[in-house]
């Protein structure tokens, strides 16, 4: 359910933003598509798009590792996985995970 959350947020914003690029960290309520979407507690979710592709990556607080996927055009990487890592460290998270953010649409940061 947590994988197919990351792929449902990325998948509504770079329709909504696709004439530019745009850059958002979701950490509590926000609208996509008109809806209101929260993560769950302790979760943090940072994505990037532009007119073409995404990447986003999220972890939870209490978890172990940090998870991204991708996609469109060129994006390196296969676009029908999702990528873990460890989990960055969170000795100075209080309340949700710090995620570590994509930099740029093309590419997970891991």
């Amino acid at each position: 359910m947590f994988k197919k959350t990351i792929i449902l947020v990325a998948t509504l914003l770079i329709a909504g933003f696709s004439s530019s690029a745009f850059a958002v960290e979701i950490k509590a309520q926000t609208t996509i598509g008109g809806g209101a979407f929260t993560p769950s507690n302790g979760v943090n979710i940072s994505i990037i798009t532009q007119a073409t592709a995404y990447a986003a990556q999220s972890c939870h607080m209490n978890g172990t590792y940090m998870y991204g996927t991708g996609g469109g055009a060129n994006f390196s990487g296969d676009p029908t996985e999702i990528k873990r890592t460890d989990i960055p460290s969170q000795s100075s998270a209080t309340t949700e995970c710090v995620v570590t953010a994509p930099t740029s649409a093309t590419a997970l940061s891991f």
